[in-house]
C-alpha cells in the first residue's frame, strides 16, 4: 500500500488516483474469477495486479468505448459491451466484481441492470467494490465531468445495494471536502484546506464521513436471496429525474456578471459586450431526441434595433466545440424591452455525447439576461420541430405597454413640452394613467387565471406524481391528445388498471369519467379508454359495448397483445398506433391504439 507521505501532491488527478489505490489494496482479497468494469488499457490491468492483494486466475474486462489493449494481458477475456449487459457470464460465476469510477458513466437503464448483473453473476458471498464522486460535494463545488451522466449520493447507492440483493454494505470516504461543524465546503485542491484543514487531516477524517467527501468507496457482500430488479429500475429512475436537472444549474459565464432576484437568478451581459453570457455544463448527454430550453430576455435600449437585427444565438455542443443545433435570435424573438422569452431549441444525437454543453451568446446588440437552471427535456420521443421562441409565465403585455409608453414618450415628449400647448402635457399624464390602469387589471387577470391554474395542479399533482415514468411521459400525453377534440362534460369511460392519473386528469379538465362498468340500459358514452390485461377481455369487451357509434376506443397494451387487439377490434377503424420505446432490455413495450367505432359494428367485438 502507497504509504502517505509518497502519495503525490502536485497534481490533484495523481492525489485522488493514489488515495483510491490505497483502497484497492485494502478490498476484499476473494480471488479466483474477478470481473472488472471499466478496464480501458494497459495501465488499468497493471495497476490492478500491482495493488490487489488477491490472486486473480481470471480477470473478465466489461469496457465499451475503448479498444482492448494489444495483447491482452494473460488470462484477461475482453467483452466489448456496457455494464448494463453481461449475459456471455454464468450465474455464481464470479467472485469479485470491481467497478471503479464508473456507475457515475452508466445512463439508467445500464445502472440498474449493472447492479442486478452483478448479483447474478456473482456467488453467495462474493464481493461487490466500486466507488464515485458523491454528487453533494460535486454540486457545492460546481464540478462536473465530460463523461458523467450523474452522481450518487451515499444513502442513494446503500438503498440500491439493498434493493439488488446485497450485504453488509460498508461505505468509506475519500478525499474530505466539507466542513460540517462550519457549514463550509472544503476547495478540491490539496492544499486548499489551509491550517485548519491539512491534506493529510483531510484524508483520515474522510474515511468515516464519506457524505462529506469527494469520493464514496463501497463494498458489499452477495446475499442469496434475489434482488428486486423491478424496485432497482424505478428507484434508479427517480433518482436520475431528480438529480438530473440539478446538472444544468452548474454554468458558467465568460462576459456576463451574476444577477440574483427574489425569484431568478442567472448572469446579464451589457451592450457591446459581446460573448458568450451562458455556457455548460460540460456533462455525457444520452442518444435520441431532445430539448434545450434557455430563458433569457433583452433589457431595454435607447434606441431599439429593427425586428430582423440579430441580438443573441442559443446552440448546443458536443466533444468541445461540435454544434449539434443553433438558432439566431433576433429582435423579433426577443423583444428588446426586458420580456423574457422561453426559447425551445430541439436537437437530436444518434449515441451519447460526451462533453456536451447549452451556450447563449450575446451579440451585444443588448443588454441580455439569461436565467438559470436551464432545462433540458430528453427523450422527447417525436420527430424534432423547429427551434421557437414564446412568452413564459412572466406577462409579456405590461413590458409592452411600458415600452410603447416608452418610446412615445421619448419621441413625442420634447417638442411637445417646448413646442406645443400645456396642455399636452395633460394628455401626457392622462396616457400615463391608462397605461397604468390598464396594467393593473392585467395584473389582476394574471393572478386570476394564476390561481385557477395552482388550484387545478392541486387536484392533480398527487395521483400523478405518484404514477410511473412510462404513465406521466407516455400514455397520459397520448390520452390527451386523443381526446383534444371532445368537449367538456363529455362522457368517458376509463377502466383498467395503473389509469387512475388519467381518470383524474380528465375529471380535473371537466370530463364526466365513468370508472365502473356501465349497465345495459345506460346512455353510450363518447369515447373509452381500457388498458387490456391478458387475463381480462371482459371488462374490455363491456367498455367497446359502451361506445356510440362513432365514439373513440384507446387501448393501451403490452407489444405481446398486439394480436388480441386486432381480434377486439374487429369492424372498427384504427385511427393511430404506436409502439413506445421504453429503455432498458427487460421493460416491455407498450401498444397506443386509438379506434373508431362505425355504426355497423357489433355490439360485442369478436375475441
Amino acid at each position: 500500500m502507497t504509504a502517505l507521505d509518497d502519495i503525490p501532491t502536485h497534481d490533484l488527478n495523481f492525489f485522488l488516483h493514489d488515495l483510491r489505490t490505497r483502497r484497492l489494496a485494502q478490498m476484499p482479497a476473494d480471488g479466483g474469477v474477478v470481473l472488472s468494469g471499466g478496464a480501458a488499457n494497459q495501465f488499468y490491468f497493471d495497476w490492478f495486479s500491482e495493488h490487489y492483494r488477491g490472486h486473480v486466475d481470471r480477470h473478465i474486462a466489461v469496457e465499451l468505448f475503448s479498444l482492448p489493449p494489444d495483447p491482452l494481458p494473460e488470462g484477461v477475456e475482453w467483452l466489448a459491451r456496457t455494464l448494463g449487459d453481461l449475459s456471455p457470464v454464468k450465474d455464481d460465476e464470479v467472485d469479485l466484481v470491481f467497478a471503479g469510477q464508473v456507475i457515475e458513466h452508466l445512463w439508467p437503464g445500464d445502472m440498474a441492470s449493472f447492479l442486478c448483473e452483478a448479483h447474478r453473476v456473482l456467488r453467495p458471498g462474493g464481493a461487490l467494490v466500486l466507488d464515485s464522486p458523491t454528487r453533494f460535494i460535486t454540486a457545492a463545488l460546481g464540478w462536473t465531468q465530460p463523461e458523467h451522466t450523474i452522481e450518487l449520493e451515499i444513502d442513494e447507492i446503500v438503498e440500491l445495494l439493498g434493493l439488488a440483493g446485497f450485504i453488509d454494505v460498508d461505505v468509506k470516504g475519500i478525499w474530505l471536502c466539507y466542513d460540517r461543524d462550519q457549514a463550509r465546503t472544503l476547495p478540491l485542491e490539496v492544499f486548499g484546506g489551509g491550517d485548519q484543514w491539512p491534506w493529510r487531516k483531510r484524508i483520515a477524517e474522510a474515511t468515516d464521513r464519506p457524505k462529506d467527501s469527494f469520493i464514496w468507496w463501497a463494498e458489499a457482500r452477495n446475499d442469496s436471496r434475489r434482488g428486486e430488479a423491478a424496485a432497482v429500475r424505478r428507484r434508479v429512475r427517480e433518482i436520475y429525474d431528480q438529480a438530473r436537472p440539478t446538472y444544468f444549474e452548474r454554468m458558467r459565464s465568460e462576459v456576463g456578471q451574476p444577477t440574483t432576484t427574489e425569484s431568478d437568478r442567472g448572469f446579464r451581459a451589457a451592450s457591446g459586450h459581446p460573448g458568450l453570457v451562458l455556457r455548460g455544463p460540460s456533462i455525457a448527454m444520452p442518444p435520441g431526441r431532445h430539448e434545450a430550453v434557455f430563458r433569457l430576455r433583452a433589457e431595454a435600449m435607447r434606441f431599439g434595433p429593427g425586428p430582423h437585427h440579430k441580438i443573441a444565438e442559443v446552440e448546443v455542443t458536443r466533444d468541445g466545440d461540435q454544434v449539434v443545433a443553433e438558432w439566431s435570435l433576433t429582435a423579433r424573438n426577443l423583444l428588446p424591452g426586458g420580456s423574457e422569452r422561453e426559447v425551445v431549441l430541439p436537437f437530436e444525437l444518434s449515441d451519447t455525447a460526451f462533453n456536451s454543453e447549452l451556450r447563449v451568446r450575446s451579440l451585444g446588440a443588448a443588454p441580455l439576461v439569461a436565467s438559470l437552471p436551464v432545462a433540458v427535456h430528453e427523450g422527447v420521443g417525436r420527430p424534432a420541430r423547429q427551434p421557437c421562441a414564446r412568452a413564459t409565465a412572466r406577462d409579456p403585455a405590461r413590458v409592452y405597454g411600458e415600452m410603447a409608453m416608452g418610446w412615445s414618450r421619448r419621441i413625442l415628449g420634447w417638442p411637445a413640452r417646448r413646442l406645443l400647448d400645456p396642455r399636452v402635457e395633460g394628455l401626457r399624464n392622462h396616457g400615463q394613467w391608462v397605461a397604468a390602469t390598464v396594467s393593473a387589471r392585467i395584473d389582476a387577470r394574471t393572478n386570476e387565471l394564476g390561481a385557477r391554474i395552482d388550484r387545478l395542479a392541486e387536484l392533480v399533482e398527487r395521483p400523478v406524481a405518484a404514477s410511473t415514468t412510462t404513465e406521466r411521459s407516455l400514455v397520459l400525453p397520448f390520452v390527451l391528445s386523443s381526446l383534444g377534440s371532445l368537449t367538456p362534460g363529455t362522457t368517458i369511460l376509463v377502466t383498467g388498471s395503473n389509469l387512475q392519473p388519467v381518470s383524474t386528469v380528465l375529471s380535473t379538465l371537466g370530463y364526466d369519467v365513468e370508472t365502473a362498468p356501465l349497465p345495459d340500459d345506460a346512455p353510450q358514452v363518447a369515447a373509452a379508454v381500457a388498458r387490456v390485461d391478458a387475463n381480462d377481455s371482459a371488462s374490455v369487451k363491456r367498455a367497446f359495448r359502451a361506445v356510440a357509434p362513432g365514439g373513440l376506443a384507446l387501448l393501451i397494451a403490452e407489444e405481446s397483445d398486439h394480436p388480441r387487439l386486432n381480434r377486439l377490434l374487429s369492424g372498427w377503424q384504427i385511427d393511430e398506433e404506436a409502439v413506445t420505446e421504453l429503455e432498458g432490455p427487460r421493460v416491455p413495450k407498450l401498444v397506443l391504439l386509438r379506434a373508431s367505432r362505425s355504426a355497423t359494428v357489433k355490439d360485442e367485438p369478436a375475441e
